[in-house]
């Protein structure tokens, strides 16, 4: 079977069940579980007072879970642990992988970003993500560089996802994903983009030397407006005579 709930706009829901909430989770114990999506989007908010556990069907094969949270303004809380593909114990439930090394179902986080900052999943208690999969989407929103999102701020986070996708969302050259994994939380950051290069500036003598760390290419102007010009074969450090009354440079 396969099932899919959106949650938009304004609307709120909250679970309060004595055994939390499965996104294709079993409902008995012989439950195989099918594939199950909760999308929650725009300033929707979702809660469940127990834990959620996400593709923690007993067959890996058929069992499909996915939280998609769309957007900055969506809220996302749970008030236990966070399961994905494994049962509240921590382990995997299923029984078609073998009994040493039983193969997880497939729970995955899909942070579809549409601006410069993301909505966060809070989680309560142990956030379990080491069988889960992250799903990055970029919908409408193009990254610049040093963008960074807290995807999951919980009391603990236990292990590291065993599985990215970012197909679905290709940066341009000289970016790339970087994960960040600390003790209470998830972050995504996007790496390499512009950055800032402060030039020092002394005399030495009759002459000005420039200094700066980095690559990129020394260029000078009469105004700070410009024109620039390339300095040939320019390298930190640079000394200059000061012909002029007045003379800018920058690096890029």
């Amino acid at each position: 079977t396969e099932s899919t709930l959106t949650l938009q706009d304004n609307a709120e829901m909250t679970v309060n069940a004595s055994e939390g909430l499965g996104i294709s989770g079993p409902r008995g114990t012989s439950d195989p579980g099918g594939k199950a999506t909760l999308i929650v989007r725009d300033a929707a908010s979702f809660r469940v007072e127990q834990y959620l556990a996400l593709g923690t069907g007993n067959q890996a094969t058929t069992s499909d879970g996915t939280l998609e949270v769309r957007g900055p303004d969506a809220s996302v809380s749970i008030g236990g642990n966070l399961n994905m593909a494994v049962d509240p114990d921590g382990q995997v439930p299923t029984t078609d992988g073998g009994e040493g090394d039983p193969v997880p179902g497939k729970a995955t986080l899909n942070a579809v970003i549409s601006a410069s900052t993301h909505s966060t999943v809070q989680v309560e208690g142990i956030a379990r993500i080491a069988q889960g999969i992250l799903k990055v989407t970029l919908d409408d929103y193009t990254p610049v560089g040093g963008e960074v999102f807290t995807l999951i701020q919980g009391g603990t986070v236990e292990g590291e996802f065993r599985e990215t996708d970012y197909t679905e969302a290709e940066l341009a050259n000289g970016l790339s994903w970087e994960l960040e994994y600390d003790p209470d939380a998830v972050r995504l950051t996007v790496a390499g983009g512009p950055q800032e290069t402060t030039i020092s500036i002394r005399r030495v003598g009759d002459e000005i030397e420039l200094s700066w760390d980095g690559g990129g290419n020394l260029e000078q102007a009469a105004a700070v407006t410009g024109p620039w010009v390339v300095v040939p074969e320019a390298t930190s450090p640079y000394t200059a005579q000061p012909t002029e009354s007045a003379a800018y440079f920058r690096v890029r």
